[in-house]
């Protein structure tokens, strides 16, 4: 090889003189052609480099003149016998040739034409050959219609039917036969549509697309108007069933219709038994393949893979890789991706990166090994910029994204709350469909944006987007529908509920037992759809206090067929803790249990059940069973998180073992210490993944700092914790730790009954009913009898009449009282409503607030002087609670006489300022009052009534308090009509010629709020506030009395100061403690290593020892070989022996 130039002439004189061999009526160059070519081209590798072999081909054509093209272009099975083996030396030379670097400088459309057929010739790595052709048509090269023939073929069996679409599209004549290829794409795709456009389209594929499509009607229809069917067209008919979810049809059709292929019906069959998770149909199936001699295929184990993916089962799925390898099936990237899945599934974040990495070593990375990857970033709380690197990393390795990557970055930027780049990213999404690189955006993506609107209240935003999805011909379905009725619940309010309930109603119109509704998915089994539109009643009801209610749920739940899951289970028991009955809580956790210990969930999928038991069992007094919980639960396999700590910490705490609550802080300190100080991972799978799907035990290690760490704060409930903790921790009661702890516990033998105390709270409290005094403050003629009236849904106050004229009005501001009694589900509340008439009212306002200020004192004279009484058996308290000042919509900004009334009085009474009339403003003008409003109110030091912050809060309750505070100052309007929309609907508002406005809707004014705030979450807030205003006047008042106390015996305190005093003091003795705590663990560090150290030292002592012992062995040995080599004895002879020791008797006797 050393001239090339005369072996190229040798290899030409070859190629023009060489025969063909005809088989299957198709011309294939003869050995002798290919047996030249090979041995030219492996000999080429060896004395020059990839690029300059490849750019040598392509000058010189060989390729084509061999016509090695067309044999890599035509499938293995229908190559003459014998070839495959021959050009196997030449194709593995071909294929490491560089390609796609090639693609980048070729100018001729030939050697464009060549690198895609050595391209296309590795089928399975087609995602490779597509972005090939792609960059060679950016560069303006053309490709032969048959290389795209071929690249499209080559997709669709691998499922990539959009790319192959694409391709497509590219062709600017497309021929019949490429057109027919175009056909199995969209048939697969279910494009029905699509194909109604296109001519010459076969009944056999037009069968297949209305089968992909779950339309059972119509696929039956089609296979009746052939004569004489194939075995396609039965499979596809079948298709049709399984795509319904329907069993039994799917079985009936295979026994009336002989002859088909086994293979392919028991293929289809386990593709229904993943759909629907049964793993025990699923292994019946297997083994029926087995008994009738099926070979399994590398899908048949795939789908097996990702059944246990579904289940959160990797254990298993790795099984099943195990018996694969084992049985001679070679995984392919679709098995390596399912069982990224898996791990991804199960919250296993270093299994997915091992496999990830597995991956790019021997196989090609494609899109949706990418997306798997996207997915398991996405489930594991990743910041988005983590998420949007990868999907820069996956452009820059030209791999395309298609619409599962942009509905997993959608699903990372709606967690992050970046709403404006979900919506970006949809709007992208349509953009790539409509230049047909990628499918239409589906309901997935619209729920996606639909749930994250509604999660931050912009409930109009939602409205517009769900509007939208209609308008583009996407069907909701139960997950769109399940998030509606969750947003509807989760806002409280009768109304809210009723909504709720009637598009629960409307969805479940028609007998969903015997029929299919277009909004069940056909992917999902009928039970899993109800399932999603059910579940947020369960969860509503329980947080509502009325488990009741969610019982029924859960059993209507289990009469039309939905199983019993442990998500169900724990929105249940979550309920019954909520209102204290902890016996139906314990009867449920055994429950859980049983389910548990006979079916395989995730590594983390006792967590949240665990946490609200350790809740009711602290409740209960029960330290023991706290223990025995989760010793349960670790018996069974299962991990604890975060909160399982956190919980256990504070439960032992409420409980009196302050040792061994914490213990268990220590020792979760300590793990992570330790874990922070090891810094590295071990290594991934190389050559043996049998083993490798265990933990890997090679000395290959990869930094933390390569790997793609999670975020770590936003992980939702992940087995991050119970990876990171070993299962031997802080359950082990020390019997010594027991007789620390100060308080004497006793265990019950029995019920008890004091876990009832907050029962009896409640029973007390409806008997002896709520007080309310509210004042309202304003001019004449803003609304606020008519505000009162709306608020309580009763008329306190009666319709007014005019004054006649000339009759004289009051010339002071008056104070009156009006009270009822009303009663709402056997609550009865005693409302005192103060009004103020006249005030605002004059032409000179000066001074129009001392009536008011006067009342609100006195009546906080009259309680200071009935807690001053011998007899305080009953005390009337009418202390004003709230004070709503009603504001006049002029739309600039506050008035001289709102900003002197809100200073005057904001000391003494809780202010809720209002806009009155807001109906008379435009959306605009309402948000830029309000902004005013409150940048007066900051700028003179007034404060406003806003709900506490607690420490302990519900996401949800704070969530629900942000949302009320970003309304004050609330624009309302008030109607106790009832007039009738447009739509037909009966609501509550005011009329007028360009409209309706609608009180109790959020959309035209923020009544709800208001009333949210003041009845329904915060009217116990208003009255703690009171008392503290109350003690402070009071203090004020004694003080100006002259009345002292002795600050030795006494000490007043701010209570706000006193508890960040408390909170500093407590955050200073932790600190003290960690810092004690990373001493001591440091010091057993250092006595560890210490050991070590002086292990090592023995080791090294034992190794000289043994080392000394080999060398004196190795001398005598090699004394022994000199010996025999010279010819001498290794031992003296026998005779010289005797004589020597005779010698030496006859000595010692002389």
């Amino acid at each position: 090889m050393n001239n090339i130039p005369e072996s190229i002439s040798i290899l030409d004189n070859i190629l023009s003189t060489a025969s063909s061999v005809n088989y299957r009526r198709k011309s294939f160059p003869d050995m002798l052609t290919l047996e030249a070519l090979t041995a030219f081209v492996t000999e080429s590798i060896q004395h020059m480099d990839s690029d300059t072999l490849l750019n040598l081909l392509l000058r010189e054509n060989l390729i084509k003149k061999s016509r090695l093209d067309f044999v890599l272009s035509t499938p293995v099975v229908r190559r003459p016998f014998g070839y495959s083996e021959h050009i196997k030396p030449l194709c593995r030379v071909l294929y490491s040739l560089p390609l796609k670097h090639a693609a980048e400088h070729v100018k001729s459309n030939d050697a464009a034409d060549t690198i895609m057929a050595i391209a296309n010739g590795r089928q399975s790595y087609c995602t490779s050959a597509q972005s090939i052709y792609e960059l060679l048509l950016s560069r303006s090269l053309s490709v032969s219609e048959d290389q795209a023939k071929i690249l499209m073929t080559n997709l669709i069996r691998k499922n990539e039917t959009t790319a192959a679409k694409t391709v497509y599209y590219t062709l600017p004549t497309p021929s019949e036969e490429v057109t027919r290829v175009a056909h199995k794409a969209f048939a697969r795709d279910g494009q029905t549509s699509e194909l109604n456009r296109l001519d010459k389209v076969s009944i056999t594929t037009r069968i297949f697309a209305f089968a992909e499509n779950g339309d059972l009607h119509g696929a039956l229809e089609m296979y009746s108007t052939l004569d004489e069917p194939s075995d396609r067209d039965k499979q596809a008919v079948l298709t049709a069933y399984i795509r319904n979810d329907d069993l039994e049809g799917a079985l009936s059709w295979v026994r009336k219709t002989p002859g088909m292929n086994r293979r392919r019906v028991y293929a289809r069959l386990l593709s229904l038994f993943v759909r629907r998770i049964d793993v025990d149909s699923a292994m019946a199936l297997d083994t029926a393949m087995r008994e009738e001699g099926i070979a399994l295929t590398e899908d048949h184990f795939t789908q097996l893979i990702k059944l246990y993916a579904k289940r959160r089962d990797i254990e298993m799925a790795e099984r099943v890789v195990r018996q694969m390898i084992k049985e001679g099936v070679k995984p392919s990237t679709e098995t390596w991706s399912a069982l990224m899945n898996a791990a991804t599934n199960a919250n296993d974040w270093r299994k997915v990166v091992r496999i990830y990495q597995h991956i790019s070593k021997k196989y090609v990375i494609n899109t949706k090994i990418v997306n798997t990857l996207l997915k398991a970033y996405v489930m594991l709380g990743s910041p988005f910029e983590d998420v949007l690197s990868v999907i820069k990393a996956m452009l820059g390795m030209g791999i395309r994204a298609d619409e599962v990557t942009f509905a997993l970055a959608m699903q990372s930027a709606c967690d992050m709350g970046r709403l404006d780049t979900a919506v970006y990213f949809l709007e992208e999404c349509e953009r790539w469909y409509k230049n047909r690189l990628i499918d239409k955006p589906n309901v997935v993506h619209y729920t996606l944006l639909i749930a994250a609107m509604l999660r931050v209240g912009h409930m109009s935003d939602a409205k517009f987007w769900y509007g939208k999805m209609k308008e583009e011909g996407v069907q909701p379905d139960s997950v769109t529908y399940g998030v509606i009725i969750a947003s509807y619940l989760s806002r409280g309010g009768d109304d809210n509920v009723k909504i709720a309930k009637l598009t629960l109603s409307n969805l479940l119109g028609q007998d969903i037992l015997d029929a299919r509704a277009n909004w069940m998915e056909k992917s999902k089994s009928k039970q899993q759809t109800l399932s999603n539109v059910l579940k947020p009643f369960i969860q509503n009801y329980g947080k509502r206090f009325t488990p009741q209610l969610a019982q029924e749920t859960f059993e209507y739940m289990t009469e039309v067929g939905i199983s019993v899951n442990i998500e169900n289970l724990t929105m249940l028991m979550d309920g019954y803790r909520r209102v204290g009955n902890h016996a139906v809580v314990n009867d449920i956790w055994g429950n859980m249990i049983r389910i548990a210990s006979s079916t395989k969930l995730a590594k983390n999928g006792l967590c949240l059940p665990l946490s609200i038991y350790i809740d009711s069992l602290t409740a209960q007094g029960r330290l023991d069973d706290l223990h025995e919980a989760f010793k349960i639960v670790r018996e069974n396999g299962y991990g604890f998180d975060a909160h399982n700590w956190n919980h256990l910490a504070v439960g032992l705490n409420r409980l009196g073992d302050y040792y061994l609550a914490f213990s268990v802080v220590e020792r979760i300190l300590t793990v992570c210490e330790s874990k922070s100080r090891r810094g590295t991972y071990t290594a991934t799978y190389d050559d043996e993944p049998l083993d490798l799907i265990e933990e890997p035990t090679t000395n290959e290690t990869i930094e933390t700092e390569d790997i793609p760490q999670p975020n770590r704060a936003s992980i939702r409930r992940s087995n991050i914790a119970a990876q990171a903790i070993p299962p031997t921790a802080p359950l082990n009661v020390n019997k010594e730790a027991q007789q620390v702890s100060n308080v004497v516990r006793k265990k019950l033998s029995g019920f008890v009954g004091f876990a009832n105390l907050p029962n009896q709270v409640h029973r007390k409290s409806v008997r002896k009913g709520f007080s309310f005094t509210c004042m309202v403050v304003g001019e004449s003629g803003l609304g606020k009898s008519t505000l009162v009236n709306t608020l309580f849904e009763t008329s306190l106050y009666q319709p007014k009449t005019l004054p006649e004229l000339g009759s004289e009005s009051a010339s002071t501001v008056g104070i009156e009282n009006i009270s009822a009694d009303i009663e709402e589900n056997g609550v009865r509340l005693k409302l005192t409503v103060v009004d103020t008439p006249g005030f605002g009212d004059f032409v000179n306002n000066d001074s129009s607030w001392d009536p008011i200020v006067t009342s609100i004192e006195s009546r906080f004279d009259q309680f200071l002087e009935q807690e001053n009484r011998v007899n305080r058996a009953k005390l009337n308290d009418n202390r004003v609670n709230a004070c709503i000042y009603f504001i006049q919509p002029t739309g600039h900004s506050l008035r001289q006489v709102d900003i002197e009334f809100m200073r005057r009085l904001h000391t003494k009474v809780n202010l809720i300022p209002v806009i009155a009339k807001s109906d008379t403003l435009s959306e605009e003008e309402v948000e830029s009052f309000k902004r005013r409003i409150l940048s007066d109110i900051e700028h003179h030091n007034i404060q406003i009534f806003k709900s506490p912050v607690y420490e302990q809060e519900d996401e949800e309750t704070i969530q629900e308090n942000q949302e009320i505070e970003s309304k004050i100052p609330f624009a309302i309007v008030g109607s106790t009509q009832t007039i009738q929309t447009p739509d037909g609907r009966n609501v509550r508002g005011r009329s007028y010629p360009w409209g309706v406005v609608e009180v109790d809707n959020e959309e035209h004014c923020d009544f709800v709020k208001l009333r949210q705030m003041i009845i329904r979450t915060h009217m116990e807030e208003l009255k703690e506030s009171t008392n503290v205003l109350y003690e402070n006047y009071r203090s004020e008042k004694l003080l100006a009395m002259g009345v002292q106390q002795d600050a030795s015996v006494f000490k007043e305190v701010n209570p706000t100061a006193k508890a960040v005093e408390e909170k500093a003091l407590h955050d200073a003795k932790l600190s003290k403690m960690e810092a004690e705590m990373k001493l001591v663990f440091q010091q057993k560090v250092q006595e560890k290593e210490a050991k070590l150290r002086q292990s090592e030292e023995e080791l090294y002592a034992r190794h000289r020892e043994m080392k000394e012992s080999l060398e004196k062995q190795r001398q005598e040995l090699e004394d022994k070989r000199r010996r025999l080599e010279s010819g001498r004895p290794l031992t003296p002879e026998r005779g010289a022996t005797q004589s020597t020791q005779k010698k030496s008797r006859g000595f010692l006797r002389s």
